[in-house]
């Protein structure tokens, strides 16, 4: 069940407060550098709403994506809804680390 989004806004308020970044933003930031475009811009363009998009959580990415599952499920991890959830920015440098070390051992 979806947390009311007072709820989501207060932690996510809380949690600014207490100086940890946004990791959710950073998340769909990476999206957009990979994709040349929103998580939610699918969504957008169909006319729906971006906000229930947002909260349903469904992140979805191209069929044709050149990306590893290992940069999809990084993304996913940082676009989490809940904010206890999601990475500090230390897991994020490692995981996005181990990716680069991955690809280039395959070169």
């Amino acid at each position: 069940m979806l947390k009311p989004l007072q709820e989501t806004q207060r932690e996510a308020r809380d949690f600014r407060e207490k100086g940890i970044p946004d990791i959710w933003s950073l998340g769909c930031v990476l999206y957009s550098i990979c994709f040349f475009k929103c998580p939610f811009d699918v969504v957008y363009e169909k006319g729906d709403s971006v906000s229930l998009a947002v909260l349903s959580g469904n992140i979805t990415f191209p069929e044709d994506s050149p990306y590893s599952q290992d940069m999809h499920d990084l993304i996913t991890f940082m676009l989490r809804l809940n904010p206890m959830e999601r990475p500090f920015i230390y897991s994020v440098i490692e995981r996005a680390n181990d990716i680069i070390a991955k690809s280039e051992s395959r070169l």
